[in-house]
């Protein structure tokens, strides 16, 4: 289980970083969310909340690899930039959102959680990420 983090989406007085852990404290209250990440496009990790079983290091890497690879598929065929990636997995589900032309948003979720729902509060956080960064 991951522990709660304290919100923190005021930028007064505070760093970037505690601006981004206090999005993804939001964004994990806000359910569904088991594990979340902010990833920029090279792969580094820049905020996360994630169980300690989790590589974060690689997960980012791994999650900038693939929402680049969704990117060029799709400008390859010319239907424009990718806007979401959800991949299925045999235990849950993984979500890939851009966040501003420098981070990617990053989410893990059971597989019978709403997906509608977070979906949206994925982009209502990825909206503040492309402010602060």
């Amino acid at each position: 289980m991951v522990a709660k983090k304290k919100l923190v989406v005021e930028n007064e007085g505070c760093t970037k970083k505690e601006i981004l852990d206090g999005i993804l404290a939001e964004l994990q209250n806000s359910g569904g969310i088991d594990a979340s990440a902010i990833v920029s496009v090279e792969g580094l990790l820049l905020a996360e909340m994630a169980p300690s079983d989790i590589d974060i290091k690689i997960f980012s890497a791994l999650c900038a690899s693939v929402m680049g690879a969704a990117e060029t598929a799709l400008e390859q065929m010319s239907k424009g930039k990718a806007e979401q990636v959800i991949i299925k997995g045999e235990s849950g589900q993984l979500f890939l959102l851009p966040a501003g032309q420098k981070a990617v948003l990053a989410g893990l979720a059971k597989l019978n959680s709403n997906i509608g729902l977070i979906l949206l509060e994925m982009g209502k956080a990825t909206d503040k990420i492309s402010k602060v960064l």
